[in-house]
């Protein structure tokens, strides 16, 4: 028999990974969440907090934090602080902490296996717990010593009593060590157990409940009943916004998905090293300063100065060589950025996805011309697309609303049938869907973006893995 530590079959989605999201509003939450939790952890435990503190990990035991949240809302009122056991009890009591609840965080060292005797590492601010009502929060036990030692100090101290909160009620014993005291305590069945999970023994924790411990409750069985509604005023405490149960919003059938290029499959530091950004003089103006016996960065402001005159706002370097006369060809140029072309690594597979799904998958770009065509073919991904379509070529400029429509007009579709992803809010966000279209913000960076940018949290993407799964959910 192998018994593992799931959740609730009532939980069937994953939280915060990329690449398997099916509630837009559980991302910023998530990400929130994870990021405030280790400053809380830095401020808490200082030092004493490296290599003690575990980040949790909701999207591997899916609906922890649902049943943390319904655990403060429901014991907050019961008791007077809370101290978590660094280094697993401690993401529980910063949920309690978001709720309102005064909490503070020690950590507890193991002198030996064999000895009751444990080293506790007091906070350096932890008020007065006489006459207090006490709850430690864990995430298992073994042998109940820890949590023995802990409470046993509390009481000393005048706690008026101490109770304790695990988040799971059977523990996986690791280590030989605990498997070899499980063993030889068989014959009074103490622990109980309860299964095993491959090699490891499977014990129920809740049998090891100290008498210093007055009440000892868990997450997975006295609050198994959360559901997603608890998060709210998490949501409220963390500053963002979260509906229940939002899925995807329902839309008309996507048939094609439009992908843009740089700074959404392409990493930027060719474009980068070709034009001057990043800390690079930038080729192209190192051929215009060679050219008009300027230096490159001369060459560079004459540009920036003509920019909205001459370029129209795209990336077409045929467009500099014609203004600057150049003797040199376009090749000439682009090969000789010393820079690698290179692909985000959250690309690999998503197009094979997507046209396994029946989805027709294009590139709207505003690369064109021998420069487009290197970046394919040094990329490889030159035969991933059913078309290519260059908003210089068809529209002589930027990418536009009117490009996005000739795009649809092109393919046959309607404009509700494309949905657009790309890294620039105007271009690649606000453009399409003036032109009717669906259209998700990617951040290039990979990194969540809080609607700074006039962009809608439940229309930005983390990675281009989530297309797959956006796309499943775009439907009537």
């Amino acid at each position: 028999m192998k018994t593992r530590k799931t959740a609730p079959s009532s939980f069937v989605r994953q939280e915060y990974s990329p690449s398997d999201l099916r509630d837009r509003g559980l991302t910023r939450l998530f990400l929130e969440f994870q990021s405030l939790f280790e400053t809380y952890a830095d401020n808490a435990l200082g030092a004493n907090g490296i290599n003690h503190v575990k980040v949790p990990n909701f999207n591997q035991h899916v609906g922890d934090l649902e049943r943390a949240c319904l655990a403060a809302q429901t014991l907050a009122p019961q008791y007077d602080l809370g101290v978590g056991i660094a280094k697993k009890g401690t993401w529980l009591s910063f949920v309690f902490m978001l709720h309102g609840f005064p909490t503070y965080e020690m950590l507890v060292e193991r002198v030996d296996f064999s000895s009751a005797r444990r080293i506790i590492h007091p906070p350096p601010f932890l008020p007065s717990v006489e006459g207090k009502r006490i709850l430690l929060f864990d995430n298992d036990v073994h042998t109940g010593k820890s949590l023995d030692a802990m409470a046993q100090n509390l009481l000393g101290q005048g706690a008026a009593a101490v109770d304790a909160l695990l988040v799971y009620h059977i523990s996986e014993m690791t280590r030989p060590v605990y498997q070899t005291y499980c063993r030889t305590r068989l014959f009074t069945g103490h622990p109980p157990i309860v299964g095993r999970n491959g090699s490891k023994m499977v014990v129920e924790t809740v049998s090891q409940r100290p008498s210093s411990i007055r009440k000892m409750m868990t997450l997975s069985r006295d609050f198994a009943s959360a559901d997603d509604s608890v998060l709210v005023p998490l949501a409220e405490a963390l500053g963002v916004s979260y509906i229940p149960g939002r899925p995807y919003a329902h839309l008309a059938p996507v048939r094609v998905v439009s992908l843009d290029l740089d700074g959404t499959i392409l990493k930027r530091d060719f474009d980068y090293a070709l034009w001057g950004e990043q800390g690079h003089t930038g080729v192209l103006w190192q051929h215009v300063g060679n050219h008009l016996g300027i230096s490159p960065s001369e060459a560079y402001r004459r540009s920036a100065a003509l920019l909205p005159e001459v370029s129209n706002g795209t990336i077409d370097i045929r467009v500099w060589m014609r203004h600057f006369n150049l003797p040199n060809s376009e090749q000439e140029i682009i090969d000789a950025v010393a820079v690698p072309v290179e692909k985000y690594d959250d690309y690999h597979g998503v197009v094979q996805h997507l046209r396994r799904s029946g989805k027709r998958v294009i590139l709207a770009t505003e690369s064109s011309g021998y420069l487009l065509e290197k970046k394919l073919r040094d990329a490889g991904i030159g035969s991933d697309f059913d078309a290519i379509y260059s908003s210089v070529d068809m529209a002589g400029g930027e990418k536009n609303a009117a490009f996005f429509r000739a795009i649809c007009q092109q393919e046959g579709i309607s404009s509700q049938a494309l949905l657009h992803i790309g890294d620039s809010v105007t271009k690649d966000y606000e453009a399409p869907r003036q032109a009717g279209a669906h259209a998700y913000h990617l951040s290039s960076q990979r990194e969540f973006m809080h609607g700074s940018r006039g962009v809608p949290y439940e229309h930005q993407l983390i990675s281009l893995q989530e297309i797959p799964k956006l796309v499943g959910g775009l439907h009537a």
